[in-house]
């Protein structure tokens, strides 16, 4: 029977860090997914590394530390994850909106971020590309954008140098307890011996929780990416809500909609 000291569920950017965090610090650990590296949300979700939507708190602390790792994280993992720190733009198009983003952007200063508000003139000069009826933009210097598939796959490569093991293609279909503690993670191919579990499987967490007792109410929110012929590159910074890449992807939309993975129809006539 497989035993190891630090069980990580799911082989996503979060599960394959914290794998290969927990290894630098000497831990035995064992990372299992039910499908491949990086194969779920990791390989589906958009690339921006967005700090000045933060708002005060635990939040903005990690996200402020996890953008500090990126400047340097290339040559850590000794691959190209495709990060690009060229800033973000979260566009204005109403007057409501502009008073709540004044407040907003004062509380982001406050807190340490650096933002600035851009008239619509500014904003047209920044990305020419953007519809007259924006009348202005929040823009950070500090936002920026990366290739979560590359930056999962760099993880785990990194991580399987220094020591840590890898089952993929294994579902998880039980947690093993005895007097409260966790003893092990129950697979379909068999149980490993742990008293440690980290839980990092996204979308899917609460269903990983549920084996242990412990609820945990996560609510899966979807995005519409649409991806079309290559065409030059139209931002030169992420741009929140709607952004094209230099991959020619395009999110459209981000709706609650629990775990339904069926191609909306309807999103994809309005866009």
């Amino acid at each position: 029977m497989k035993s190891a000291e630090v069980v990580v569920i799911g082989a996503g950017v979060i599960g394959t860090s914290i794998a290969y965090r927990l290894a630098q610090t000497g831990r035995e650990v064992l990372m299992i997914d039910r499908n491949g590296i990086g194969a779920a949300t990791s390989s589906a979700c958009d690339k921006a590394i967005f700090l000045q939507s933060k708002r005060p708190g635990l939040h903005m602390e990690l996200a402020r530390e996890s953008r500090k790792m990126y400047d340097t994280l290339e040559n850590e993992l000794g691959q190209s994850v495709e990060f690009k720190g060229a800033g973000g733009t979260v566009a204005i198009q109403t007057e409501s909106q502009m008073e709540f983003m004044k407040q907003f952007i004062n509380n982001q200063n406050q807190a340490g971020i650096d933002v600035s508000l851009l008239d619509q003139q500014e904003a047209k000069e920044s990305q020419p590309i953007l519809a007259d009826d924006v009348i202005g933009a929040a823009y950070s210097p500090d936002d920026a954008e990366v290739n979560p598939l590359k930056l999962s796959q760099g993880f785990a490569a990194a991580a399987k140098r220094i020591g840590v093991k890898f089952q993929t293609h294994t579902e998880v279909i039980g947690i093993e307890k005895s007097n409260g503690k966790i003893t092990g993670v129950k697979t379909a191919k068999g149980t490993i011996l742990t008293e440690t579990v980290v839980n990092a499987t996204g979308p899917f967490a609460s269903a990983i929780a549920q084996f242990t007792g412990v609820p945990m109410n996560i609510e899966p929110r979807r995005g519409v990416i649409l991806i079309s012929e290559k065409v030059a590159r139209l931002f030169t910074v992420v741009y929140l809500t709607r952004s094209i890449s230099q991959q020619n992807t395009c999110l459209v939309s981000s709706l609650n909609m629990g775990l339904d993975f069926h191609l909306d129809k309807l999103i994809l006539a309005i866009y």
